[in-house]
């Protein structure tokens, strides 16, 4: 909590406690501790690789949940005024508002206790530290309970506006959040997350006032496409700028207009969704020519080019994530400091059976490369970042595959490679079991020849 929030706190708990209140210091570690949710205050930049990402987001949901339990019980501890004013500060750091939330009722509470003087005179607003909007479907109410609530909490240090539930088949953000975004909240904010697509004209106007963000260090924005005449080649300086995540089919406008700005401190590039029928490749190259050689982490989703001419440019990689349905077969000519590799692209191999075939081919394509210590000499993790070992024997697998995948984390093993899912476990010791009766079947033309008499058998045919 900021300096000025820590003397509020100490003039609230100032006030009569009665004479056997513990010391102020041990109440300030206890609420800390039962109602900090991760990542309210932490704003370090992370890499997709240090966390979950099948599992981040219901985590952070349950870590609000069980604050707010915990909240509630340390609310009826005491019924004195002095300590429900010790605790509410800590209630409104962080303000989470899912599409069924009551919107309204919360704008209202946060909106109106500063003009009450309560619990004093700064009003609730002013603890408010993060904010979480998160819907998909922008009702008129949720547009001015946003409204409402960004006007009134100056401090908000993390945001995020919209829900990726649709994709980019959601709602747009209605483009009076974007104004109000930078009449109230643009010192004190931090990171920013767009998840529900922002329309053209919205994807215009956040570009031009993006320089008044002067504290962002992080950015995830999503966004079908936007009007980048007029923009220029403007020298802007976001000196605190580190991660920029673009969740959309063509980012090279977008990258182009930030090719010249001044971004010292940009480790981390994230470009998802990417249609490679669209994309312009001069554009990425040149933003990549400029701001390449500072980052650290590369994230790149549906590029069918050589990944090789991205990572010529980037030469102080570490953290390395592809999608490996999209890869070329020449796509890795080595990179001489990457030491993790992240490869997405493997969530739907618990249903499809052909797809886990085509796993099973990359597999044999890419891995070689990367266990090659001339190519890839700090090499020492390779993460399935969307692959839940949990469920790994509970996959019908062939003969075939399940031989293909003990070997290749037999190979990983040798080569001092660990290989991981998506929370970090290793595969070593999870080899996928044969089932002998599905493993007869699966194999070769006899696999066909079971589906068709299948087939038959339904339409009273055989």
């Amino acid at each position: 909590m900021s300096e000025s929030s820590d003397i509020t706190f100490h003039e609230t708990l100032g006030r009569s406690m009665g004479p056997r209140r513990l010391p102020d210091d041990i109440l300030h570690l206890i609420f800390r501790l039962v109602l900090f949710v991760p990542e309210v205050h932490d704003l370090r930049m992370r890499s997709p690789l240090d966390s979950s990402e099948l599992m981040s987001n219901s985590r952070t949901i349950e870590d609000v949940l069980s604050a707010e339990e915990n909240m509630a019980s340390l609310l009826v501890v005491s019924t004195s005024l002095d300590w429900q004013l010790t605790i509410l500060p800590y209630k409104y750091m962080l303000l989470y508002l899912a599409q069924d939330s009551s919107w309204h009722m919360l704008a209202k509470i946060v909106s109106h206790s500063k003009s009450i003087g309560f619990p004093r005179p700064p009003g609730v607003a002013f603890y408010v530290r993060r904010l979480e909007l998160c819907t998909a479907i922008w009702t008129s109410e949720q547009r001015a309970s946003a409204i409402s609530l960004l006007k009134a909490c100056t401090r908000i240090a993390i945001l995020t506006v919209g829900s990726n539930m649709y994709g980019m088949r959601g709602t747009s953000i209605p483009e009076c959040i974007v104004r109000v975004l930078f009449s109230r909240t643009s010192a004190s904010l931090q990171v920013l997350r767009f998840l529900s697509p922002l329309d053209p004209r919205s994807v215009r106007r956040f570009l031009l006032r993006l320089h008044r963000l002067k504290n962002l260090g992080a950015l995830t924005i999503r966004f079908r496409g936007f009007y980048s005449s007029g923009l220029g080649a403007r020298s802007i300086s976001l000196p605190n700028f580190q991660s920029l995540e673009i969740i959309s089919p063509n980012p090279s406008d977008f990258l182009w207009t930030m090719r010249f700005w001044s971004l010292p401190s940009l480790r981390h590039l994230s470009l998802r969704l990417v249609d490679m029928e669209v994309v312009e490749l001069l554009k990425l190259s040149v933003f990549l020519g400029v701001h390449g050689p500072n980052l650290e982490i590369l994230e790149v989703d549906s590029l069918s080019f050589k990944i090789n001419e991205l990572l010529g440019v980037c030469s102080n990689l570490s953290d390395l994530i592809v999608d490996i349905r999209s890869l070329s077969p020449s796509a890795f000519d080595g990179h001489p400091s990457i030491r993790r590799v992240g490869l997405r692209g493997f969530y739907p191999v618990r249903e499809d059976l052909i797809f886990r075939s085509h796993v099973i081919a990359c597999f044999n394509i890419y891995l070689p490369t990367l266990l090659d210590k001339n190519l890839f000499p700090e090499l020492h993790t390779v993460r399935l970042v969307d692959l839940d070992r949990y469920h790994f024997h509970e996959y019908n697998w062939r003969r075939r595959e399940a031989k293909e995948w003990a070997n290749w984390i037999r190979r990983m093993r040798e080569h001092g490679v660990r290989f991981e899912d998506h929370d970090g476990r290793p595969l070593f010791d999870d080899l996928p079991k044969e089932r002998l009766v599905l493993g007869i079947f699966y194999d070769h033309e006899i696999y066909f020849i079971f589906i068709l008499l299948e087939v038959l058998l339904a339409f009273n045919f055989y």
